[in-house]
């Protein structure tokens, strides 16, 4: 009885088992429905998307595609490195989501990397191809071998695990961030063999995710590495304003994305991407200069604008009047209509079949995405952004050419003319920023070296970086008052103890210093008495003066100032040095000047230190961190200076800044005139506000930073003398508290 009740659950497991067995399986495989228009989508990346996902393409295509995908076909069958820019809505997103189809269902490809700005972009890209897969009939049809199993799960991912073909697992993975393709062979007896797509992997991850190692297993037990990426849009607006996360990003494509590979396989990487601000990620990598190992391709939707400006304005006109008084724009239309012909000479627009139903052309379209738009067209249409914080006809600092201005000679070296050396401090809640400028009587220069006090290991850093080593972690039982003062001191002997070799001459040493007295100048003030040099050093504070307010050169010299170009030095009041008031904008403009010659002439040029641009980076990126616009009032014209949006690290043009400064303080003229306060630039009237016209639409890793020679650190500060009793002001008399309410624009006599 026994052995019958055994025998007869084995019996009903077997037939569970066989039951199940079958239910799983989804085997026999389909034949493909169309052989011929298999092979014959295969033959390009064209012929394949216009065979399998017209509908996805429904216009006619322009030179631009044409071109890009045959590039895009060429790096799916042979590897290397593409970078694509094309205006909005021109399909480069799906080109490259055929491009992964293609490699994988040809075989082209075997693993494939989607790479976005963010996680969740790269999941939501993964994802329509695996609609794609589900849903579309084409493929269904032509490539049973990866369509079945999906067509058989009816919707549930669940039954991907068991799923099995003529007894075989099918290995179908259906995840979040990965796609297993089925493990199926085709073919019939001895001639069977793995399907293309057998083995494939693709796998999403965001650009700053962990994706260096990736590997997968192959067939007999093989290691599948990747080979072929897609970055989809690998910046975000606020990466593309900042210039760590740029270089961070920039790094990461060149480094761990190109790495992917294994060896004796070319990897293949392509980045479809859209320039947000000038020198951003996109714009870099689309420069075929500077980074021609990305063959950069960048497509615009207008290639040449109308040449008959007048009508185009009186277009404008009349599509604005009329979207105002709710004719959407018909007038506007009719306008164009009767006028066509004279209006759309000399333009360039490639896709000449996008426009929308109520407008007559391509070329209408791109105008009226201008007009609506305003600058952002240039940045989502043309690929060419307008820089939101230049002001027209103002030359403009640029970091890459900035570091190819090089003396040629050693980090503190100075040139043969030299006759001074001067520095500047600006001051920070956590770090001391210097620089070191040698002059000769000509204002010709050099940056010879910069850095941070305390230093710090690595050779690019930011303020913001919580890995530094700070003043809090220099001093780390002093209060923050105390922690500038004594960072302030020992940078004093470091600087004043370092000789500054001089090309064919004997070394100098620096001859004044600036410091920033404007963050907690009572700390400043202190260090600069009492470390030991104050006939060296000057406490500074700069004003931006506006052109509505009286210029330096008209302010009324009081006993015992000292007057510069746009400088004034106060005599020192009870327990304080001196300190020298100067305009922040009159200076800057001054630098930028001299940074603007060319550095091949004589006459005010300033350079940098070395023979190589690795060290200058993050200078260079500090002095480009502000950009000046132009502005009138009281029959003057001034450059204001101000930050860029997200820039936030200016400290080295600041402190740069203050060695011109101390140069001018320490004897160093310009001119006659400019020494008397009167500016000998010419300054161009104020630029007007920008509006939609033809004309303007078609005008349109480093070193480690040595420190300074260490000195002894300054002693401990003493108790301030004849301080005043806490909660009352020390006295100050009626002439300094006039002088103080004028040098601030508080009333008082007027300068």
């Amino acid at each position: 009885m026994k052995t019958n009740s055994k025998e007869h659950r084995e019996h009903r497991l077997a037939e569970a088992r066989d039951e199940s067995k079958s239910t799983r399986d989804i085997g026999p495989l389909r034949k493909c429905l169309k052989p011929a228009r298999r092979k014959k989508a295969g033959g390009s990346l064209r012929l394949f998307i216009e065979t399998y996902l017209a509908a996805h393409c429904p216009l006619d295509w322009s030179p631009d595609h044409i071109q890009v995908l045959a590039d895009l076909d060429r790096i799916v069958r042979h590897g290397g490195q593409q970078a694509i820019a094309m205006p909005r809505g021109s399909g480069k997103s799906v080109f490259c989501r055929a491009a992964v189809l293609f490699a994988m269902l040809y075989g082209f490809r075997k693993f494939v990397v989607l790479i976005a700005a963010t996680d969740g972009l790269a999941e939501n890209e993964l994802k329509k191809i695996k609609i794609e897969l589900e849903t579309n009939d084409l493929l269904n049809e032509d490539f049973p071998e990866v369509c079945q199993p999906l067509r058989a799960s009816e919707g549930s991912t669940r039954r991907f695990g068991g799923q099995l073909l003529d007894g075989e697992p099918v290995g179908l993975e259906w995840k979040a961030k990965l796609i297993q393709l089925p493990r199926i062979k085709i073919g019939s007896g001895k001639t069977k063999q793995w399907s293309p797509a057998a083995y494939g992997v693709i796998r999403s991850v965001g650009i700053t995710g962990s994706f260096r190692g990736l590997s997968a297993v192959g067939p007999g037990g093989s290691i599948l590495r990747p080979d072929l990426v897609i970055t989809d849009d690998p910046q975000t607006k606020d990466s593309a304003d900042s210039p760590t996360q740029t270089q961070g990003r920039f790094e990461i494509l060149n480094g761990d994305v190109l790495g992917l590979a294994g060896p004796k396989k070319k990897i293949a990487v392509v980045v479809p991407c859209t320039v947000i601000r000038k020198g951003d990620l996109a714009d870099q990598i689309l420069d075929r200069e500077k980074n021609p190992q990305w063959n950069g391709r960048r497509t615009r939707l207008v290639n040449a604008w109308p040449t008959d400006q007048e009508k185009w304005d009186q277009y404008a006109s009349i599509r604005r009047e009329s979207l105002r008084g709710g004719t959407h724009g018909v007038p506007a239309t009719e306008f164009y209509k009767k006028h066509q012909r004279q209006m759309d000479a000399g333009a360039d627009v490639p896709w000449a079949a996008r426009f929308n139903p109520d407008e007559l052309s391509a070329i209408q379209h791109a105008v009226n995405l201008r007009l609506d738009l305003g600058d952002a067209f240039m940045s989502e249409f043309q690929n060419e952004p307008v820089d939101p914080t230049a002001a027209e006809n103002i030359p403009a600092l640029d970091a890459d050419l900035l570091i190819t201005r090089l003396t040629k000679l050693d980090r503190r070296t100075a040139g043969r003319e030299t006759t001074r050396i001067t520095a500047g401090v600006d001051v920070g809640g956590e770090l001391l920023w210097w620089t070191v400028a040698a002059f000769d009587e000509s204002w010709n220069g050099s940056i010879l070296d910069y850095g941070t006090w305390p230093p710090q290991t690595a050779a690019y850093v930011r303020a913001d970086d919580p890995n530094l080593n700070t003043l809090s972690k220099r001093y780390p039982n002093l209060s923050e008052e105390a922690r500038i003062y004594q960072g302030l001191c020992d940078l004093q002997q470091a600087i004043f103890a370092t000789e500054f070799p001089v090309e064919s001459s004997e070394p100098l040493t620096v001859t004044r210093l600036c410091i920033d007295s404007g963050y907690i100048p009572d700390a400043v003030h202190r260090a600069i008495r009492e470390a030991g040099h104050k006939d060296l050093v000057t406490a500074t504070k700069g004003r931006g003066l506006r052109p509505d307010e009286n210029p330096m050169a008209h302010w009324k010299k009081w006993p015992g100032e000292k007057k510069g170009w746009n400088w004034v030095t106060r005599r020192a009041e009870k327990g304080k040095p001196k300190l020298c008031t100067f305009d922040t904008n009159q200076w800057k403009s001054f630098f930028a000047e001299r940074l603007l010659i060319p550095f091949a002439e004589a006459g005010g040029r300033i350079g940098f230190f070395g023979d190589v641009p690795a060290p200058l980076r993050l200078i260079a990126d500090h002095f480009t961190a502000e950009y000046r616009s132009r502005r009138t009032g009281r029959d003057r014209t001034v450059d204001l200076w101000e930050l860029k949006p997200n820039r936030r690290d200016n400290h080295l043009w600041d402190a740069s800044v203050l060695s011109l400064v101390a140069a001018s303080i320490d004897g160093l003229t310009w001119e006659a005139g400019a020494l008397a306060g009167e500016v000998t630039t010419a300054l161009t009237a104020e630029a007007p506000k920008p509006t939609f016209s033809m004309a303007r639409a078609q005008a349109q890793t480093p070193t480690s930073v040595p420190p300074i020679a260490n000195a002894a650190p300054a002693p401990p500060a003493p108790p301030r003398p004849n301080a005043a009793p806490k909660g009352k002001r020390e006295p100050i008399s009626m002439a300094a508290l006039q002088r103080e309410r004028q040098t601030a624009g508080m009333g008082g006599f007027r300068r």
